[in-house]
């Protein structure tokens, strides 16, 4: 078991988060409870509150995997994705806490537990099934389309 405590250093440190892991935030702690993916340039895990016992996602994006040139405008980007959770659209996955673990940006969101949509193909099962999903898919890129954000990776994993 590692504890992880939320602090931003000039250098991120290698973080890698493993069942029964601490994650200490300034909204409280958080246990890890399993590797929900990783991408490119981070990981994201199941994470369950201290306080609630709520179960969250956690977002962490692997700065110590880059180049110090690179740290800024990823992070600057990541801080965009966060802030995109905080628009008022009910399909739109809500953040709940931007910061830093070891000097690596992280964001605790809303955790969804029936994955992403081609986990669900299956349940699409009507043309009036294929038109609502895209009247909410409509809905969240006029959202962000409102707040002058242009969503640049849309497929059935995002």
């Amino acid at each position: 078991m590692v504890k992880y405590i939320e602090s931003h250093t000039e250098f991120p440190q290698r973080v890698v988060c493993c069942e029964g892991d601490i994650i200490e935030t300034s909204l409280g702690g958080y246990d890890v409870v399993k590797t929900i993916g990783k991408g490119g340039f981070g990981s994201v895990y199941l994470i369950s509150s201290h306080d609630t016992h709520s179960e969250y996602a956690i977002k962490l994006l692997n700065l110590w995997e880059c180049l110090p040139t690179e740290y800024s405008q990823l992070t600057k980007r990541f801080k965009l994705e966060y802030n995109v959770g905080k628009l008022e659209n009910r399909n739109l996955i809500k953040s709940h806490k931007f910061g830093f673990v070891e000097g690596n940006p992280f964001i605790i969101m809303e955790y969804c537990a029936n994955g992403h949509l081609s986990d669900n193909l299956i349940l699409y099962n009507s043309h009036n099934d294929y038109v609502t999903f895209c009247q909410e898919l409509l809905s969240v890129l006029s959202t962000l389309h409102d707040n002058q954000i242009i969503h640049r990776d849309i497929k059935p994993e995002n």
